[in-house]
């Protein structure tokens, strides 16, 4: 890990604490801010909370550019070729979020503001509808007030991005390569997978995010939920592996973000599941309850049955005969059937975005060929794992049905 400009390992983290608590900061006032404006009741109120949304415009120049803040690396000199990966796509990210930018952004989203509002805080999906906040403004001030609410609303979203996206990095600055995997005991072979799947994961992360700097109208179609689920699909792998390689104690600010993310999971998992299908509720009970038992191969278990619920989920959102009316193309076929990523490919249709499709084929496929490593018992791993480790296998799991229902519904 040489090249980093910084004395010891916990000055690295101390940068990096500044960094995220100048993002934690923002995203938090962010978030009352959105729920401050849905609960909007009158005309009187609303010269007070455009006042404020100029105040957060101001705040959010002293963290945008992102790369401005960013604790110094010398790419150059960077051991680790992933850790090299994702600076390169917090970079990426960072050029996303310079004003201009956010102004191209929020025009191109105006007709969709309430969905970029609704992912700051989404607790106001269940309460009163964005719409009603917007038609309180008079209509000769309308126009103007809906594209500064859109560009804060762009801008608040590339800023969780980027908080999350910084701490897949920070997490990075604990995790030695050689050492992948050795705190659940796999062989070099199964090191080997992992290492190969997130150096993918990691390659075609840094691609989406530099694709949006040539074709911003890209980031309107992949749309906010799942531009703000891509970084923590990234977070969650590089937490997981990071986890079962050292014991290392936690930050607080990953640690928010581990129970933060597994509470939505919880949420969405519950909410989505049942609108594709009702056994698939039942699927994933079945696979938590595994996972809470004392059965001492409960993790061979859980890995079971949560790949089972990957299949039947597969199958329902991109059925065989649908694949089949969409291509006839041989290589999404395998002795007549159609293969994974032609299930995948099949659910990002309707995204004109290459590299997203990448994307989202090597993160399904590094959670299931991970899960893979418990179900076929053969790699010598360690009948006891730590709590922290369950909860990032399951996580990481879980976010990844979470994020293929968004992408399909």
């Amino acid at each position: 890990m040489s090249g980093i400009i910084c004395d010891n390992a916990m000055e690295k983290d101390n940068k990096y604490t500044v960094v995220l608590d100048a993002l934690s900061s923002f995203n938090s006032k962010a978030s009352l801010l959105t729920e401050q404006f849905v609960n909007l009741r009158d005309t009187l109120a609303i010269p007070n909370f455009m006042s404020i949304i100029n105040d957060m415009d101001q705040q959010y120049l002293k963290i945008a550019p992102l790369g401005n803040i960013l604790p110094n690396i010398d790419l150059e000199l960077l051991e680790s070729p992933i850790l090299k990966l994702t600076r390169e796509a917090n970079i990426a990210i960072s050029g996303l979020t310079v004003p201009s930018d956010i102004n191209i952004f929020a025009s191109l989203v105006l007709s969709e503001t309430s969905d970029w509002l609704k992912q700051i805080n989404p607790s106001i999906y269940f309460t009163k509808p964005i719409e009603d906040a917007l038609g309180l403004f008079p209509l000769d001030q309308q126009n103007s007030a809906i594209f500064k609410i859109s560009e804060f609303a762009v801008q608040s979203n590339f800023a969780k991005i980027a908080e999350i996206s910084t701490l897949a990095e920070s997490s990075l600055l604990n995790l030695e390569l050689d050492n992948l995997g050795e705190g659940i005991g796999i062989n070099f072979e199964a090191k080997t997978g992992i290492n190969d799947n997130l150096f993918s994961v990691s390659d075609c992360y840094l691609n989406l995010f530099k694709s949006f700097r040539s074709s911003p109208v890209q980031v309107t179609e992949i749309g906010p939920s799942l531009l703000k689920l891509t970084p923590i699909e990234y977070f969650n792998e590089v937490d997981l592996c990071q986890l079962i390689s050292v014991d290392m104690p936690s930050t607080r600010a990953v640690d928010y973000a581990r129970n933060k993310i597994f509470t939505e999971n919880q949420i969405g998992l519950q909410q989505y599941l049942p609108r594709v299908n009702s056994d698939l509720l039942r699927l994933w009970d079945g696979a938590k309850k595994a996972l809470e038992s004392d059965n001492p191969d409960k993790i061979r278990h859980f890995s079971i049955s949560i790949r089972e619920l990957f299949t039947h989920l597969l199958h329902i959102v991109a059925p065989d005969s649908a694949i089949e009316k969409w291509t006839s193309d041989e290589k999404y076929f395998h002795k007549g059937m159609p293969t994974r990523e032609a299930r995948l490919m099949y659910i990002c249709r309707d995204i004109d975005n290459g590299d997203f499709h990448k994307f989202v084929i090597k993160d399904v496929s590094a959670t299931l060929e991970f899960l893979n490593l418990f179900q076929e018992g053969t790699h010598s791993i360690r009948s006891q794992m730590t709590s922290k480790q369950l909860m990032a296998i399951k996580s990481r799991a879980e976010s990844t049905l979470r994020y293929i229902i968004e992408i399909a519904t």
